[in-house]
């Protein structure tokens, strides 16, 4: 059960969490109850016995990040009702707010694990936290990316308005990237090494070489969906260039 966001903006803590630890394939939600049993997780899951560490650990893991985001939404939405007025704040997005059955309460109550958070802000939370690789199995789409990121502006979330100017450094100088560095490679050209990229952005867009996770949050955003950095790449290929470079061979 592999848990497809390529046409969804919204996420919800459960799926954050299990796309960010690779355990999508197994479960739509935090499978919780193997916490205190793991074995049984293996079993329901054909999962050797040899893996069922690294598995647990996982799951373990991904319980920790799913409680975090759910403690963000819940900050976010009282940080929107003006619950508190000087708390910080909140570190994600709301994309869409979902309530529980109405009770004989007066005031409806938000459903945590139902509501959902825009990818952006998602993947932003864990870069800030260091969390590369986990960020970059959350990556955004390509026509995210270039062509609905202003569609922001129209979700429910934190903030009323959404201004280009006002998005963080790295998911900015992402789109640049991307535009100059990936969109439209040839066919008989290499995909750009992280090397290439890193290259780029010290010495094209001017980010100090001295900012390591800025530059490799950039790295990792910009690329697109389900690329992989390292891989090995056909001889037969031209070498790699950034856009400009193309259009002057042309």
């Amino acid at each position: 059960m592999t848990i497809n966001l390529k046409y969804r903006d919204g996420v919800t803590a459960d799926e954050a969490a299990l796309i960010a630890l690779g355990l999508d394939k197994y479960y739509g939600e935090i499978p919780g109850q193997y916490l205190l049993s793991p074995a049984a997780f293996v079993d329901d899951n054909e999962i050797t016995r040899a893996d069922m560490d690294s598995v647990v650990a996982k799951v373990r893991e991904a319980s920790a990040i799913k409680s975090s985001l759910l403690n963000e939404i819940m900050r976010c939405h009282e940080y929107s009702s003006k619950v508190f007025d000087s708390s910080p704040p909140p570190e994600i997005t709301l994309y869409q707010k979902k309530y529980l059955p109405p009770t004989n309460c007066i005031q409806l109550k938000l459903d945590l694990e139902k509501t959902t958070m825009t990818k952006i802000s998602v993947i932003e939370w864990l870069l800030k936290r260091g969390q590369f690789d986990k960020a970059e199995l959350i990556n955004l789409e390509e026509s995210f990316k270039l062509s609905k990121i202003d569609d922001s502006r129209n979700k429910q979330g934190c903030t009323a308005d959404f201004d280009e100017d006002a998005l963080p450094d790295n998911i900015y100088y992402a789109q640049n990237l991307y535009e100059y560095c990936w969109h439209n490679i040839p066919e008989n050209m290499a995909r750009p090494t992280k090397s290439d990229l890193r290259k780029y952005i010290i010495e094209v867009i001017g980010i100090d070489k001295k900012e390591i996770k800025l530059i490799e949050s950039i790295i990792i955003i910009s690329a697109p969906k389900g690329h992989k950095f390292g891989g090995s790449q056909s001889d037969s290929l031209v070498d790699w260039l950034p856009l400009p470079e193309r259009n002057k061979l042309k």
